[in-house]
């Protein structure tokens, strides 16, 4: 189980670094590709919490290590949602990338 979270961890940081990579250097794909990105990331920590439920440990840390985890979903969802209105409706994003 423990190597389904580090692929898909590694996978993450390897797409935000190619998404990082596209904006700086101001890549007209840079825009879809990012909010691909806030898809994908948003997809992956619900799928990291569902494999957290498979850890082998004590029932009283199990639930507290879920807890964090649902929180931290939550905030995921809110701040790639932010974002991606972000890169949805600005006016400067629209120039700068088209």
């Amino acid at each position: 189980m423990m190597y389904i979270e580090l692929g898909l961890m590694s996978f993450l940081t390897l797409f935000g670094v190619v998404v990082a990579i596209l904006l700086l250097t101001y890549n007209p794909l840079a825009v879809k590709i990012t909010k691909i990105f806030l898809i994908t990331y948003i997809v992956a920590m619900f799928l990291n919490m569902i494999l957290g439920g498979y850890m082998d440990l004590p029932s009283d840390l199990k639930k507290q290590v879920q807890q964090k985890m649902a929180i931290n979903l939550w905030l995921s969802v809110f701040w790639s949602a932010v974002w991606y209105l972000y890169f949805t409706k600005s006016k400067r994003i629209k120039a700068i990338y088209d």
